[in-house]
């Protein structure tokens, strides 16, 4: 009768009670002086749950928009990082192809100095000097015969 007993309260306090359950919940009041205590307590139980959830009705959307307008900064907050390490992440690799371009270039089409040494013996007459244009426009000095 116990689980009866609170479904036929629950029933009396939504309304939704029948006349023979109503009878039925009568005669479980009078048969003990605990069970009009019970009655009382379990109906303060129903009255608090229900405005307890109504008042979390009334807060709910207020709560759930507050989540979703946290949720959306930082989805938004998340596509803008993504974004600027995308960008940061171009600048480097096209600062790479250009540095590996050029040294490419460098490397493959720089001046090849000539590996073939050529070498020219000049003599000087004794008590003469020469003055010697190098490859290179320098100029040399020599004079003759001096020791």
């Amino acid at each position: 009768m116990e689980d009866n007993s609170y479904q036929l309260i629950i029933a009396y306090f939504e309304k939704t009670i029948s006349d023979e359950e109503l009878t039925e919940l009568h005669e479980w009041l009078e048969l003990h002086p605990n069970h009009q205590e019970q009655f009382r307590e379990t109906m303060q139980i129903l009255e608090a749950s229900k405005s307890y959830f109504k008042k979390a009705d009334e807060i709910e959307p207020t709560s759930w928009k507050l989540i979703s307008i946290h949720i959306q900064k930082e989805e938004k907050g998340n596509i803008v990082n993504v974004g600027r390490k995308i960008h940061w992440l171009a600048y480097a690799a096209s600062i790479l192809i250009v540095g590996s371009m050029s040294l490419w270039w460098y490397k493959h089409t720089s001046y090849k100095e000539s590996t073939a040494v050529e070498y020219t013996e000049i003599i000087n007459p004794e008590g003469q000097q020469s003055k010697i244009l190098l490859p290179d426009s320098s100029v040399i000095y020599l004079a003759g015969g001096v020791k």
